[in-house]
C-alpha cells in the first residue's frame, strides 16, 4: 500500500502551480494546509502550503519539481 508524501511546500501560488504540473503528468496530488493559508494576511505570499502525492510517484514527481525551480532559476538569472 502507498503512503501520502510531501513533494513541495512553498506559498499558495506555486503549489497551485506545481500541482498542476503533476496533474499534467499524469500524476494525482492534492494540497495540505492551503485553507489555512487563505485566511492569513498575505495569502499569495504565505508560506506552508504542501503538495502531496503517493510515495509510488515520488521519483518522477521530484523530477517534475526539480525542472521547473531549474527553469525559473535559468529565467531569473538569465
Amino acid at each position: 500500500m502507498s503512503e501520502i508524501v510531501e513533494v513541495f511546500s512553498g506559498t499558495t501560488w506555486e503549489a497551485e502551480f506545481i500541482k498542476s504540473l503533476l496533474e499534467s503528468a499524469g500524476i494525482r496530488s492534492f494540497l495540505r494546509n492551503n485553507v489555512l493559508a487563505s485566511y492569513l494576511y498575505d495569502p499569495i505570499g504565505a508560506k506552508g502550503v504542501k503538495v502531496m502525492i503517493l510515495d509510488s510517484d515520488y521519483l518522477e514527481a521530484r523530477e517534475i519539481v526539480e525542472g521547473y525551480f531549474r527553469s525559473k532559476w535559468s529565467d531569473e538569472n538569465g
